[in-house]
């Protein structure tokens, strides 16, 4: 599980001594992502193509919260967009809020297809 978190040793600054916020950003972008080392069904497999496309990243595991990966509001209603068009569902921005990781976002569109 990876939470975010990343050490520096010192953070970078600009010249007038404020910390540089678009120099934090590229760092944490550079930080590699954690590989997918559980099984997926297809389904988690095809929300994780999804988030990896959103949120810019190489993979995901489907045990981690996406919004520890850099997933924010705009980001959700991305993702609420390409599942819609690509499972055929409807879900909402909340739905993502509640299910922040593929293995629980993919639990709940299962519980919505079951019932349709």
């Amino acid at each position: 599980y990876l939470s975010g978190d990343v050490q520096l040793d010192i953070l970078p600054r600009l010249t007038n001594g404020k910390i540089d916020r678009k120099e934090l950003l590229k760092i944490k972008n550079t930080v590699p992502a954690l590989s997918a080392t559980t099984a997926m069904s297809p389904l988690e497999k095809s929300i994780a193509n999804a988030w990896t496309e959103v949120l810019g990243v190489e993979c995901v595991d489907k045990e981690q919260n996406l919004f520890d990966l850099g997933a924010e509001s705009l980001s959700a209603i991305q993702m609420v967009n390409r599942l819609q068009d690509l499972l055929k569902i409807n879900i909402s921005i909340r739905d993502i809020f509640e299910n922040p990781t593929i293995k629980s976002i993919a639990k709940y569109i299962e519980k919505l297809i079951d019932t349709v």
